[in-house]
C-alpha cells in the first residue's frame, strides 16, 4: 500500500532536492550566512536596554525641537547637551512618535541597510569582485583581503549597532558619493556628499577635494546641501529668540573654539572618548595613566597644560597632513597625462577617497569611536595592495592596522581599554591607513600582470604568482560585466 509520502507534493517528509539545494547555498554564500547571524545577534543585544543612544539623544531632541524646548542649552539627563547639527534633529522626527519597540526595529533596519551599502560599495571600489555564489571560482587573495578589511573596521561596526548612532547612515552617504564618482555623476556625488555633512561636518572635506580636482560647480555643492538641510529646522520650529538654529549651533560649540584659553579636543564627552588628533594631543597633555583600585584608568595631570602651544602643536600637525596629502594626490594627477595607468586605475581612485575618510577622522574636533566605520574602505584598499601586488609597506601597514583593531576591544577588560583609549589605538591605526593609502597613490607604477604578487606571494615560485595574479585579474574582469 503506498502512502501519502510518496505522493507528489506531499508534505509527510522533508525533500531530499530541497535540502540538498539549502546546503549547497548556505556553503556557497557563507559572507551572506554570516552576515545575517552578526545582524541577529545585534539585534538581540539592541533590543535589550531600556533606552539607546539614538533615543535619548536624537528621538528626544526631535520632540524637543517640535514642543518648542528648544535644541541646545538644555540639562536633560543622561546627556550634557545636544551637540549635533540641527538637521540631525529632525532626521529623527518620524520616530518621535511611534512605539520604542517599533522605532527600534525600524532604525535597526536602516543600519544593516547602511552596513550593507557600506561592506558592497566598500568592497567593489577598492577592486573586488564576486566573493561568493555557486560556480565562482574565488581566489585566496580575494578572501583574504576582505576578512582583513573586516578585521579592521567590524569592531568599530559592532560597536555602532550596539550604540545606536548615526555613523553607519553616514557611511552608507559617504560611499553612495563614491560610487557616484567613479561613475563620473559628480553632482549627485556632491549631493551625498552634503547630506552626510548635515549630518556632521567632518565629510566637508570632500568639498575641498573636488575643488582640488576642479570640480568647483559640485565642491560648492557640497556646502551648499549641508547648509540648506540645517536651515530645515527653521521651518519645524524656529527659535523663540528668533535667528536660526544653525546659527545658534555655530555659536554654541564653534565659535568657543577661537577663544585664547580653549584647549583642542575639548567637548562635551571625556577626553578620552576623543580619537582626533587634537583629542590625542590633549589626553596627553592632559591626563596620565595610574593605578586605581586594582586597575589602570586615566587621571588629571597636577598641572595645566598651555593651550596656545597644544594648538600649536594640534594644527600643526593637522596641516602636516593635509599638505601632504594634497601634495601626494597632486603629484598623481600630474602623472596621470603621460601615462594612462597612472591614478586611472579604480584602486587608485579608492585609495584617494580613503584618504580624505582617514583625514575627516583625524582632523576632527571631536572623534568617538562610532565615526570609525569608514574605515572599511581604506583598510580595502591597502590590504588589497598587501596581498595582490605584494607591497610589503602596505603589508606592514594592513598588520599595523590589524593590531590596533585587535587590541581595543572591550574582551580584553576595562584596564586594556582605558590604555587602549588613552594612547589613542583607533587614532594610530587610522594614521597607518593613511599612510597606507598615500604610499598608494605614491609609489603606482604600471607593472605588468606577472609581475604582481597575490597572497603570500614573497614565499611563492614566480611561475606560481603570475597564474594566481592572471587569475585573479580574470575573476575581477568577470565579476564585473553585467
Amino acid at each position: 500500500m503506498s502512502t501519502c509520502r510518496n505522493l507528489p507534493g506531499s508534505t509527510g517528509s522533508p525533500d531530499p532536492t530541497r535540502t540538498a539545494g539549502i546546503g549547497a547555498w548556505i556553503r556557497s554564500h557563507p559572507y551572506t550566512v554570516a552576515f545575517l547571524l552578526f545582524a541577529v545577534i545585534m539585534f538581540w543585544r539592541v533590543k535589550r536596554p531600556p533606552l539607546t543612544e539614538f533615543e535619548w539623544v536624537f528621538v528626544n531632541s526631535a520632540r524637543n525641537l517640535v514642543e518648542g524646548r528648544g535644541l541646545y542649552l538644555l540639562k536633560v539627563p543622561p546627556f550634557r547637551a545636544y551637540t549635533y547639527p540641527p538637521w540631525m534633529a529632525v532626521m529623527a522626527l518620524p520616530f518621535a512618535y511611534i512605539p520604542r519597540a517599533s522605532e527600534r526595529v525600524v532604525w535597526f533596519l536602516i543600519q544593516i541597510a547602511c552596513l550593507t551599502v557600506l561592506w558592497r560599495g566598500s568592497w567593489r571600489l577598492s577592486g573586488g569582485g564576486a566573493l561568493e555564489g555557486r560556480g565562482v571560482r574565488v581566489p585566496r587573495s580575494e578572501h583574504l583581503i576582505a576578512c582583513l578589511g573586516l578585521a579592521c573596521a567590524l569592531h568599530y561596526v559592532e560597536s555602532d549597532l550596539r550604540q545606536p548612532q548615526t555613523d553607519l547612515v553616514i557611511a552608507a552617504l559617504l560611499t553612495g558619493g563614491c560610487l557616484a564618482l567613479s561613475r563620473s555623476r559628480t553632482l549627485v556625488g556632491a549631493i551625498l556628499f552634503g547630506l552626510a555633512a548635515a549630518m556632521k561636518c567632518t565629510p566637508l572635506l570632500f568639498a575641498p577635494y573636488l575643488a582640488l580636482r576642479g570640480h568647483w560647480r559640485a565642491a560648492v555643492l557640497v556646502v551648499a546641501v549641508a547648509v540648506g538641510m540645517n536651515l530645515v529646522p527653521d521651518l519645524v520650529h524656529p527659535p523663540a529668540e528668533g535667528g536660526s538654529w544653525l546659527i545658534a549651533w555655530i555659536h554654541q560649540f564653534l565659535q568657543p573654539m577661537a577663544q585664547p584659553g580653549y584647549l583642542p579636543g575639548r567637548w562635551y564627552s571625556r577626553i578620552l572618548d576623543n580619537q582626533s588628533i587634537a583629542g590625542a594631543f590633549t589626553r596627553w597633555a592632559s591626563t596620565r595613566l595610574a593605578w586605581q583600585n586594582g586597575e589602570i584608568v586615566a587621571v588629571n595631570r597636577s598641572s595645566t597644560p598651555d593651550a596656545h602651544l597644544l594648538r600649536i602643536m594640534t594644527y600643526s600637525c593637522e596641516l602636516t597632513l593635509l599638505a601632504l596629502a594634497a601634495y601626494t594626490m597632486r603629484r598623481r594627477w600630474r602623472a596621470a597625462p603621460s601615462n594612462a595607468n597612472v591614478s586611472r586605475a579604480p584602486e587608485d581612485m579608492a585609495a584617494e577617497w580613503g584618504a580624505v575618510m582617514a583625514l575627516m577622522l583625524l582632523l576632527s574636533p571631536m572623534t568617538s569611536r562610532t565615526h570609525f566605520v569608514v574605515l572599511l574602505l581604506p583598510a580595502l584598499c591597502v590590504a588589497r595592495r598587501a596581498f595582490e601586488h605584494g607591497d610589503r609597506v602596505a603589508r606592514w601597514l594592513i598588520y599595523l592596522t590589524l593590531a590596533t583593531a585587535v587590541l581595543e576591544p572591550p574582551v580584553w577588560g576595562h584596564t586594556s581599554v582605558h590604555i587602549a583609549m588613552w594612547c589613542g589605538l583607533s587614532s594610530w591605526g587610522t594614521a597607518f591607513l593613511l599612510a597606507g593609502c598615500l604610499w598608494i597613490l605614491w609609489n603606482r607604477s604600471p607593472v605588468a600582470d606577472g609581475a604582481q604578487r597575490s597572497v603570500a606571494g614573497w614565499l611563492q615560485a614566480p611561475h606560481i604568482l603570475q597564474r594566481r595574479t592572471q587569475a585573479a585579474k580574470a575573476h575581477r574582469e568577470t565579476s564585473r560585466e553585467p
